[in-house]
C-alpha cells in the first residue's frame, strides 16, 4: 500500500495530530535562525506577475530581488496599456495575494480555484484554460476570458481601485546581537515557544497555513522581519497547507542549508530567506 494511500485511511484524530506536529516542526526551525548570517531585508512588495506551471517557481522568485534597499517604489504594471474598468469576473476565482519582483517576468499572482492555490505570472492560463493572467495591480488582477478583459479583486480588498505605492521595509537586525539562550533550545526545543507562537488557520474547516506571533521574548521574533498575524503558507518549496506535503519536512530538516519562509501579510506575500551555517 502506497504512502498517500495510507495517509489517506487516517482517522480525524491523527490527522490533527499530524497538523499540530507540523506545527511544532515549524517552530523548531526558527532555532536555526540563531546563526550570525543577517536575514534579507523584508519588504511590501509593489504588484505582482506570475506564471503557468500550477507550481510556484521558488528559484525564479528568490533569485529576484524581493528585498531591496529602503526607497519608495511606485506600484508596477506588465501591461502597457492600462486597464481602468473592466467588469468583475463571474469565474468561480480567489485572489489570495500578490507578490512583486524587481523584474516583472518573476512576479506573480497568488489564484485559488476549486479550493486549490497556485502561483501565476502574466499570461498564465487559469481556471482550466477560461482565462488568461494579463495585469496585476496591487488589490486586484486583470484578466482576458475569451476575448473579454475583466477584473479580479483581492480577497477582502475594497472595490475602489487602490493605487497608492507599496513601501519597503527597512533591513531585519543582525541575528548575532540577539541574546538567545542556546543550550537551552538544544536541551528543550520547545523552548522556542519562548519566541514564537504558532497555530493552524483554517477557513470553512481548510486549512490556510498557521498564524504566527511573538513570544514571551519577541526579540529574535521583530528581528527577522516577522510581525504578529504573519501566516506561513510555504517553506522550501513545501505548501505548509497541504498535510502530507507538510509532513515531509520532517526528514528535511537536517539537511537544509537554507531556508525560505513565505509568509502572507495583508493579502501580499512575502518572502524571508536565512543561510543556515
Amino acid at each position: 500500500m502506497s504512502l498517500s494511500l495510507r495517509l489517506e485511511k487516517l482517522s480525524t484524530p491523527m490527522l490533527l495530530l499530524g497538523e499540530v506536529f507540523v506545527a511544532y516542526q515549524l517552530a523548531l526551525l526558527t532555532w536555526f535562525l540563531l546563526s550570525s548570517v543577517p536575514p534579507s531585508a523584508v519588504w511590501d512588495a509593489p504588484v505582482a506577475t506570475q506564471q503557468t506551471n500550477q507550481q510556484i517557481k521558488t528559484q525564479k522568485l528568490q533569485s529576484a530581488f524581493l528585498f531591496g534597499q529602503q526607497e519608495i517604489l511606485p506600484v508596477k504594471v506588465i501591461s502597457k496599456a492600462r486597464t481602468t474598468h473592466a467588469p468583475k469576473t463571474t469565474l468561480k476565482l480567489t485572489l489570495v495575494g500578490v507578490v512583486a519582483a524587481s523584474d516583472p517576468e518573476y512576479s506573480s499572482a497568488i489564484i485559488s480555484y476549486q479550493g486549490r492555490q497556485d502561483s501565476f505570472f502574466i499570461d498564465s492560463k487559469i481556471a482550466n484554460n477560461q482565462a488568461s493572467l494579463i495585469e496585476i495591480y496591487s488589490d486586484r488582477v486583470i484578466l482576458n476570458v475569451q476575448g473579454s478583459r475583466q477584473t479580479l479583486m483581492l480577497d477582502g480588498a475594497d472595490e475602489e481601485f487602490d493605487n497608492r505605492p507599496l513601501a519597503k521595509n527597512t533591513p531585519s537586525a543582525r541575528l548575532n546581537t540577539l541574546n538567545i539562550d542556546k543550550k537551552r533550545l538544544l536541551s528543550n526545543p520547545r523552548a522556542i515557544f519562548d519566541y514564537i507562537n504558532i497555530s493552524p488557520l483554517k477557513k470553512s474547516g481548510r486549512l490556510q497555513g498557521y498564524r504566527l506571533s511573538p513570544g514571551r521574548n519577541p526579540t529574535l521574533f521583530n528581528s527577522v522581519g516577522l510581525q504578529a498575524g504573519d501566516i506561513a503558507v510555504q517553506l522550501n518549496g513545501v505548501d505548509l497547507t497541504d498535510r502530507q506535503q507538510a509532513l515531509t519536512l520532517m526528514k528535511r530538516f537536517s539537511q537544509m542549508t537554507e531556508i525560505n519562509l513565505s509568509v502572507m501579510r495583508q493579502g501580499q506575500l512575502y518572502e524571508i530567506d536565512f543561510a543556515i551555517p
